[in-house]
């Protein structure tokens, strides 16, 4: 079912295999829970297996040529961090973080002032604006999860679309991206339907025969999605250790995942107007 829409750009050469997986549609996870926290009462995951992408599927997912800079979201790019970078951090002791209690006690010092301005000094390599520029700091996310992300109610929300610009879910293209390094040992992943956020909108609307309201929210939309087209691929991106990606994560339905890992993954995470400038 999967369609044109949403490409992902790896800024090196390196093969394809094993690279994206395709799901066999979303489905509600509502009244179930993790290990660890409760599923929201609107949240959706992809629904397993996961399955390899056919050359058709693979030409509609991934951009041969660099995106511009306006394209931004649109496109999702994959690049690596530098060895230095990477040997810097480690020295600066990045790679023992395993817990929040850890990450906590690390910002108290020196070295952590030293590894911001490391990593500041890379993600500004790919700023191409100024405005909304925010960083989210280093966060540790637990071994094999299927989804990742918390609420502020501590419930796993599942696929969704970011509002830290609070806009409206009709001006989400506009929205800034996130830049996540994969700062762990194992692969972790990223999660995205490959449709902007107005294309669903107008799916939704098709299929319901209806307007959607002037104020509707990302918060449904997952939702709305998934009861709507519970067929439709959900792509799952492998980031392997020191690699890292840049995602409009305010204009697609998406989440990180740490299926298959067995220890705490370590990720920084900035939000701002990022795009392969160094290119």
């Amino acid at each position: 079912m999967l369609q044109e829409g949403i490409k992902i750009y790896f800024d090196f050469q390196e093969p394809l295999e094993h690279r994206i997986w395709l799901s066999g549609g979303t489905e509600s996870v509502k009244g179930r829970s993790t290990a660890d926290y409760p599923y929201s009462e609107l949240a959706i995951k992809p629904m397993k297996p996961w399955r390899a992408p056919s050359e058709k599927e693979i030409k509609m997912l991934v951009a041969n040529d660099v995106p511009k800079n306006e394209d931004f979201s649109s496109n999702i790019a994959v690049t690596k961090i530098p060895e230095e970078l990477i040997k810097q951090l480690q020295e600066l002791g990045v790679s023992d973080l395993k817990s929040k209690e850890s990450v906590l006690s690390f910002y108290k010092t020196q070295a952590y002032e030293k590894s911001f301005e490391l990593i500041d000094e890379f993600v500004c390599k790919y700023q191409f604006s100024a405005e909304k520029k925010a960083y989210y700091n280093y966060f540790v996310d637990q071994p094999d999860l299927d989804v990742v992300t918390l609420n502020y109610n501590k419930e796993r929300v599942g696929l969704h679309i970011d509002n830290r610009d609070q806009l409206s879910v009709y001006d989400s293209q506009n929205g800034t991206s996130i830049f996540l390094l994969n700062l762990s040992s194992e692969d972790r992943y990223f999660l995205f339907v490959n449709q902007s956020a107005s294309n669903i909108i107008d799916w939704i609307q098709d299929k319901k025969g209806e307007k959607l309201p002037g104020n509707y929210t990302v918060e449904y939309i997952n939702k709305d999605f998934s009861d709507c087209f519970p067929e439709y691929n959900v792509v799952k991106l492998r980031i392997k250790p020191y690699e890292a990606y840049i995602a409009p994560a305010e204009n697609i339905i998406h989440d990180g995942s740490t299926e298959g890992s067995s220890l705490p993954g370590l990720k920084f995470m900035a939000g701002g107007y990022f795009w392969l400038l160094n290119n």
